[in-house]
């Protein structure tokens, strides 16, 4: 099971990813503990910044299912606010009806390509 100190040391550590390659440090750190596979689809990408101009692709985080200790637990963890470009995507501070009928702040949604 997640302790609150282990949750916090992931949710600490989920910032070491900065390029989309740096994902591998994460995944090395935790691949005792989490189900991380190449084939597997465990990095998430999004773009943040304003308009079409200031934009950055990157890394945002990754999810993943446990394994041993942690068989049965899924795991998602996201970046928050970690550059000038993502700065900017948090004012774009609006509500964004999503396709499913639920409310989503907007630049979260355009972060992941609800275009």
């Amino acid at each position: 099971m997640l302790t609150p100190q282990y949750s916090a040391q992931l949710a600490a550590d989920i910032y070491l990813i900065k390029k989309p390659n740096d994902q591998e440090i994460f995944f090395d750190l935790y691949k005792d503990d989490f189900d991380i596979k190449e084939n597997l689809p465990n990095k998430i990408q999004g773009k943040t910044g304003a308009f079409t101009l200031i934009k950055s692709t990157h890394a945002m985080g990754i999810a993943t299912c446990g394994k041993d200790n942690f068989k049965g637990q899924a795991f998602v963890a996201l970046k928050g606010t970690a550059s000038g470009y993502d700065l900017l995507t948090d004012l774009n501070a609006g509500i964004k009806r999503f396709h499913t009928g639920g409310s989503v702040h907007q630049g979260f949604y355009y972060t992941f390509g609800y275009l």
